[in-house]
């Protein structure tokens, strides 16, 4: 299959999810470095986010619909009731849409880093989808994981694990990409 096909055929899975046909493009990692100063500045006053990132074949993200909310350190998008997972390979043109079970608890959340602040291993951070994934920065450390809670928090069928996801709890992601859907 093309990778203009496959595109296309991702783009009808997404649009079908989200029950929207537009997006602009916030940031994608392999036209501009995502560092979280650069993510926050780019989607602090936006709804409709969703975090796409690619691992091999496989794509798979999340969608908010709520703007971020900020509390100390923190912003997050918190009791979002549109708040769903995504999981699509490429290689079968399969999705998957797993609505999040608990609306109560935060489904985005990105740790801002005090310009000033010590250096310690937290900086990898760049955000994470609550009971999902955690996606780190752009640094040679760049070990994303996948949250094996998945299951308890989403609305899942029976016997699917978080190895749904690509297999594996820790991984390097091919590229990550932040859309604004209208």
């Amino acid at each position: 299959m093309t990778e203009i096909k496959k595109l296309q055929d991702l783009n009808k899975f997404l649009i079908q999810c989200t029950g929207k046909n537009r997006y602009n493009v916030l940031l994608d990692s392999n036209e501009e470095e995502i560092n979280t100063n650069n993510l926050i500045n780019k989607i602090r006053d936006k709804t409709g986010l969703m975090v796409v990132c690619k691992y091999g074949e496989i794509v798979f993200g999340c969608y908010n619909s709520n703007m971020l909310s900020e509390k100390g350190q923190t912003l997050y998008v918190d009791k979002d009731k549109k708040h769903f997972v995504f999981i699509f390979n490429t290689t079968i043109n399969k999705g998957e849409k797993y609505q999040k079970i608990d609306y109560q608890n935060q489904s985005l959340i990105i740790k801002i880093i005090p310009k000033a602040g010590k250096s310690n291993s937290s900086q990898n951070y760049l955000l994470e989808c609550y009971g999902a994934f955690i996606l780190e920065s752009e640094s040679s450390a760049k070990r994303s994981q996948i949250d094996y809670s998945f299951p308890g928090n989403y609305d899942v069928k029976k016997g699917v694990s978080a190895d749904i996801f690509i297999g594996q709890k820790f991984f390097i992601y091919d590229s990550l990409t932040i859309l604004e859907w209208l």
